[in-house]
């Protein structure tokens, strides 16, 4: 499991993943291969979901089988990066809010 970097392109291709688990973890960065001091945290989080994939009908008929697989993806955020993540997601559950109240009336 490689460590990704968040990004509107990684999160635009798994549009169609659905959240099964995740873990998170805070860690302490006091040197790294480039810097010999970096002392900042960094919180790990690891996000387990279940993206659908094509499955070819071994019957030969043609259709495309949907089974789900789980991924897990990984990223590490700094304290300004894990900001702005919290600050996009409360932003996200106040769209989603105001879509479902205008759904309802």
């Amino acid at each position: 499991m490689a460590v990704m970097q968040p990004s509107v392109s990684n999160s635009a291709a798994r549009l169609d993943c659905a959240l099964l688990d995740f873990d998170w973890s805070l860690k302490y960065a006091v040197a790294s291969g480039s810097i010999a001091s970096v002392h900042k945290p960094l919180l790990r989080l690891e996000l387990y979901v279940a993206k659908p994939s094509s499955k070819v009908d071994e019957a030969g008929l043609g259709r495309d089988l949907q089974e789900k697989q789980m991924q897990a993806s990984i990223a590490e955020f700094t304290r300004e990066e894990l900001d702005k993540v919290i600050v996009a997601m409360d932003s996200i559950e106040q769209a989603l809010e105001g879509a479902e109240s205008a759904k309802y009336s």
